[in-house]
């Protein structure tokens, strides 16, 4: 049965019952939609060293917390249209017009939502160094190059991202950084933080407590409709990183079901996974520009993700 027809009855007002999360500390303020601001004074274009042998840095947008001394920080990771959206920069475009005004708005509106909640904030380009800041096309993931693969390739970014902060001491406590990523890089943040993908970076999963207490291993991470290959839900998804995970029921994108069946069948295994359930919500929910929003149910789920991942990100991180 389609997800949309086994939820289809589901009020709005209960997009939020099919989760698991425990219950986050009640600290008397609701969640808000970020308000209209100007950009955050302390945006800097940066360059991040990859983790891949023999590749030139990363390109990718730092900003600073507010106030002195260490502050929690948050790695973004984009979908596969890139940081700019897909067709959004002109052909050919060089370095000089990847500016942070191009960077869409969905990804500039979480920017300013942690910013303004006292997180600093690190944003990811997994595509521009790597020759494709335009991003990819809806359907082209069989024609995508293994160089920027969100299974081996964009995980490899994440831990880029987390040892970048981590090295600023002074303005970034490594004990508590998170990873958020959407679509693709949703994908990206599932072969993160996964048993292998902590192997691979020195923080074992048995010991994964002592990991984020050395500053050596991401807190927490949130994926919005990511992909759920085949490969890993058959498999299993295992994880001790408490991860959040945001489904929309009417994805065109992605496969929700096979999505909700792998993070149902993690929970139900122990480990610390849990989601939310937007019913009539389409993939791409939280963009802001005005036919997405035009869509109650997406305006509706955007408002609850916001809601969501601040409280989340308020348990865990703490």
């Amino acid at each position: 049965m389609k997800l949309g027809a086994r939820f289809g009855l589901l009020s709005l007002s209960l997009l939020m019952a099919c989760s698991h999360a425990p219950r986050a500390p009640q600290d008397g303020a609701k969640a808000v939609l970020p308000a209209p601001m100007p950009t955050p004074r302390l945006v800097e274009k940066v360059q991040i060293p990859s983790r891949i042998v023999g590749e030139k840095p990363l390109e990718g947008y730092w900003i600073a917390g507010q106030g002195q001394g260490p502050k929690p920080a948050v790695v973004l990771l984009h979908g596969r249209g890139g940081l700019y959206g897909a067709g959004v920069l002109p052909e050919g475009a060089g370095s000089e017009a990847r500016v942070w005004d191009r960077v869409t708005a969905r990804h500039r509106a979480w920017a300013d939502f942690w910013w303004a909640r006292g997180y600093a904030v690190l944003l990811v380009d997994s595509f521009s160094s790597r020759g494709f800041p335009r991003g990819f096309a809806l359907g082209s993931h069989a024609q995508r190059p293994a160089t920027v693969s969100e299974m081996r390739v964009r995980p490899r970014d994440a831990w880029a991202g987390f040892r970048w902060l981590a090295a600023r001491s002074a303005e970034v406590d490594s004990r508590r950084i998170a990873l958020q990523g959407w679509s693709n890089g949703g994908t990206a943040v599932f072969y993160t933080t996964s048993d292998q993908g902590l192997r691979q970076e020195g923080a074992m999963p048995d010991v994964h407590s002592r990991a984020v207490a050395s500053g050596r291993a991401f807190r927490a991470v949130i994926a919005l409709y990511p992909g759920c290959p085949s490969s890993l839900a058959k498999a299993g998804f295992r994880s001790p990183v408490p991860t959040l995970v945001m489904i929309p029921t009417n994805d065109v994108e992605v496969s929700s079901e096979r999505c909700l069946a792998m993070v149902e069948s993690a929970h139900a295994k122990g480990e610390p996974v849990s989601h939310r359930l937007y019913v009539g919500a389409e993939h791409g929910f939280d963009s802001p520009d005005a036919e997405t929003q035009a869509r109650p149910q997406n305006e509706t789920a955007r408002r609850l993700a916001f809601e969501s991942a601040e409280r989340f990100l308020l348990r865990w991180m703490n």
